[in-house]
């Protein structure tokens, strides 16, 4: 029900990260399973289960913190803009990024933001063994919507 406000009241680009924060969450959750596990089949065991909520509290921690700075900063930029004058007199080069700029820079802070999130998983094979371990976890998922959806066969 939540998401369904969420998304009437939202501008879409919000809602858009929104969901980019769920998927990230999803990912991070099932490969910590997968990393204490060693696979994905079945449920994950109590050890996997608190890994992947440690995990989750972090990011969410981090998010919280995120949203929290940006307030208090919009807080401070309206008292100076009040108390003395908006912040594109302060800096005469500053202004709107171009669309490749904000692009680049979203995907630069959703890089840092996994790095700080997912520092504290346990071990893994290599520099690019979160990738693999994401590409495993979409398969997993592939596979078993693959399974709920499918009729059951009759003998």
């Amino acid at each position: 029900v939540m998401s369904v406000a969420i998304g009437m009241y939202l501008p879409i680009y919000l809602s858009a990260t929104i969901f980019l924060g769920g998927i990230l969450n999803h990912l991070v959750v099932r490969a910590a399973h997968y990393r204490v596990d060693g696979s994905l089949e079945g449920v994950p065991s109590e050890t996997a289960t608190k890994a992947g909520e440690a995990i989750a509290s972090r990011g969410l921690l981090l998010s919280a913190g995120m949203i929290a700075g940006e307030a208090l900063m919009g807080v401070l930029v309206a008292v100076f803009i009040i108390a003395w004058k908006p912040p594109w007199d302060w800096f005469p080069f500053m202004g709107t990024l171009g669309p490749g700029l904000s692009v680049a820079f979203f995907l630069w802070f959703f890089g840092v933001f996994i790095w700080l999130a997912t520092r504290q998983l346990p071990g893994g094979s290599g520099p690019f063994s979160l990738l693999t371990d994401w590409v495993r976890v979409v398969v997993d998922g592939g596979r078993r919507l693959v399974k709920a959806a499918s009729v059951p066969h009759k003998e």
